[in-house]
């Protein structure tokens, strides 16, 4: 038996323990044919793109509500304006299906005329240069999210107005007393965790959609947002769930994306035709 002092005779080896969550053969930065993945990109200074990281709330979504929307830029879009034809400024209000088409120059061509005294009420058609790509359901949730968690004070400015608005609508319809509730509803949304914002989301689709003064600086905000990463467009959530739309769309940037509008005046003739084709199609639905 051999006795040493100091060190011991060793033969060199090389040994590796892996790194917590690693599993053989899955590399973090790169595919299986070596080149970079999208985080790898970012990792190693290839790209600027943030790698979008997975939500946390818990919102139930189908697979659909999971995939971007494109719209082929060969599509005919429609839209209903009242008094004057449809310009390409700003964000405008459009439709494509045929159910759509139907539903808005009967439903809301009425309304036009009925409620909101429309002299003329104008079918607008419009052709756009680039196909319309709209964020999907689980981004469109998830950037009102990240928005309130960047500008949490203007948001949860804008949020307060928008239910103060709705509740004093209410209030007048219904000749309810006048209660100033500015004070119970900044404080309700002033510390909103991502499961209680996912389910505020329709609220604030409904919000973007008025024509009151504040509401434009979120409506802008949002829709800035969107664009910055790449959206020309989005579903108007809001007109799905309470006008019974199937994909009703708002563009961003008319100027950028509407290449034509061909208006023409509806006749009370047709409006009235198209309201009984809306409400058959309606009835159909039940």
């Amino acid at each position: 038996m051999k006795y040493y002092i100091g060190k011991l005779p060793v033969t060199p080896y090389l040994e590796h323990f892996g790194i917590l969550g690693m599993k053989w053969g899955i590399r973090r930065y790169q595919n299986l044919d070596g080149s970079l993945t999208a985080e790898g990109k970012v990792r190693y200074g290839y790209s600027n793109t943030k790698v979008e990281k997975p939500v946390k709330w818990k919102t139930k979504l189908s697979a659909k509500d999971k995939e971007d929307i494109r719209i082929d830029k060969n599509t005919e879009f429609q839209n209903i304006s009242m008094n004057e034809a449809r310009s390409k400024n700003g964000h405008v209000y459009v439709s494509y299906t045929d159910h759509d088409n139907i539903l808005y120059s009967g439903f809301y061509a009425s309304t036009l005329k009925d409620w909101y005294d429309a002299k003329k009420v104008y079918l607008n058609k419009i052709k756009v240069k680039d196909d319309l790509i709209a964020p999907s359901k689980e981004k469109r949730i998830q950037e009102f999210i990240d928005m309130y968690s960047d500008q949490k004070t203007e948001t949860i400015d804008y949020l307060t107005y928008g239910k103060l608005h709705t509740l004093n609508l209410a209030t007048m319809v219904n000749m309810l007393p006048f209660v100033d509730l500015t004070k119970h509803y900044t404080k309700k949304y002033s510390d909103l965790g991502e499961d209680q914002l996912a389910k505020l989301y329709p609220d604030f689709s409904a919000y973007m959609v008025g024509e009151y003064g504040k509401e434009d600086w979120g409506r802008k905000e949002y829709f800035d947002r969107l664009q910055k990463k790449g959206y020309n467009a989005i579903i108007d959530d809001h007109d799905i769930k309470d006008f019974g739309s199937d994909a009703p769309m708002i563009i961003f940037n008319g100027n950028k994306t509407i290449s034509d509008v061909v208006s023409r005046i509806m006749s009370d003739e047709e409006i009235n035709k198209k309201y009984e084709e809306a409400v058959n199609n309606a009835l159909a639905k039940k």
